[in-house]
């Protein structure tokens, strides 16, 4: 009866139930379990899925500028970067326009 009802999945404590309650403890259920009495498998964690979106685009570094950008001599060069946290929840712009 208790192999049968382990491999219907149903927990210790639901096969002691009040039928049982003061004949047998749920806990020497688990017992026999940890001990491999039933030829039961385990049911386990599922494992996580891996990331499977992709990469940001980053682009070019900053040592690749153009050394007019780099001198900051010509106007008109515009210098961006974004912050977003690590857990999504805020995100920040900031713009510079050198010149």
């Amino acid at each position: 009866m208790i192999e049968s009802k382990l491999c219907e999945r149903w927990s210790p404590e639901q096969i002691v139930g009040p039928e049982l309650k003061g004949k047998l403890s749920f806990k020497t259920i688990y017992n026999w379990l940890y001990k491999n009495f039933f030829d039961v498998s385990r049911k386990g964690k599922t494992a996580k899925t891996k990331e499977t979106r992709g990469k940001f685009n980053i682009g070019k570094s900053i040592s690749e500028r153009p050394e007019e950008v780099k001198k900051k001599e010509v106007f008109e060069h515009w210098e961006l970067d974004s912050v977003v946290s690590s857990r999504g929840e805020e995100q920040s712009l900031f713009c510079n326009i050198c010149g």
